[in-house]
């Protein structure tokens, strides 16, 4: 009891304050929802465009489990990484803003505690289990993001 405890109690402080999401508790970990990224918007794209999948709209501020493809970066940035349905390289330096990502790529935040790490490029499909937050989102270093996926603290 004392380590859920624990476990709670760090959770809740682990994220800035300006966190949208708060890691579930220990319960929701056991339950965990798969994200099938091939299945995020509706089909056939209507009139006002691309539109998230109602069923995928629920799982907003949900704990889930996503599999998808690292994207290889040229200049990776520390904290974060981006995951897509299909094997992507990007070159940054060549390309600036003009990429080939699907718009269903998911940007992936380390915990803050560890947002100066670099997750390594790792070829094949790779699963994580985060909160999903999806939305509108403008980052510091000026780019948007419309599905994000917030890593819990990774566990030594």
């Amino acid at each position: 009891m004392k380590i859920l405890f624990c476990s709670v109690l760090f959770f809740s402080f682990a994220l800035p304050s300006n966190a949208e999401t708060e890691f579930p508790t220990q319960r929701y970990y056991e339950s965990v929802k798969v994200v099938d990224l091939h299945q995020v918007f509706n089909m056939p794209v209507g009139a006002k465009g691309l539109e998230f999948d109602d069923k995928f709209k629920q799982l907003n501020n949900q704990y889930v489990q996503i599999t998808g493809f690292i994207v290889k970066s040229d200049e990776p940035v520390p904290g974060k990484f981006l995951l897509s349905l299909r094997p992507i390289q990007l070159n940054e330096h060549a390309d600036g803003e003009a990429n080939d990502l699907p718009p269903s790529t998911v940007h992936v935040f380390l915990d803050p505690t560890e947002s100066d790490s670099l997750i390594p490029y790792k070829a094949g499909l790779q699963t994580f289990r985060g909160v999903l937050n999806l939305g509108r989102f403008e980052g510091t270093d000026q780019s948007i993001s419309w599905i994000r996926l917030q890593l819990p603290p990774i566990k030594n």
